[in-house]
Parts: structure tokens; sequence; C-alpha cells
């Protein structure tokens, strides 16, 4: 799957972003506070860091009581 905002657009690289996320955590819930700081090449403009993060926070919305998301180039993480 990937998540590269250039190639697929900021929708899909979120769907597939939440998918994975929430695979890794299905055994975790319930969720009170859900932080998540994603790595994703192909956003390295603050632009495209900022509507994967809101696109993000949709998603989990309803996964936990609270959601923090930041969202870098995957090179900081790297």
């Amino acid at each position: 799957m990937a998540a590269n905002p250039q190639r697929g657009g900021i929708e899909q690289s979120g769907r597939t972003l939440a998918t994975l996320s929430r695979d890794a955590l299905s055994s975790h819930r319930p969720i009170g506070r859900l932080s998540v700081c994603a790595g994703v090449a192909g956003a390295g403009r603050s632009e495209e860091q900022e509507a994967l993060a809101r696109r993000l926070r949709r998603a989990f919305a309803d996964d936990a009581d609270t959601v923090y998301v930041e969202v870098v180039h995957d090179a900081c993480v790297a």
C-alpha cells in the first residue's frame, strides 16, 4: 500500500495510513488518547502535511476520545 500523496492524492494517502494504523491498534481498544506521527514520503511541504493531518484526524475521530496527528516528511523519522 503506497501512502505517497504525490502519487495517489491526499484522500488515498489518508485512507492507506488510516487502514494501516487501525490494523495496528485493533487489539488496544478502547482508546482514550491517540497520538499519531506519520513520516510520509511525498509530504515535504507544510501544505501537504497539514492537509494529510486533517484527513487523518477525520479518519480517527470515531476511534478515540482525543486524537493528535502530526505529519512530517519521511526523512524526519528515518
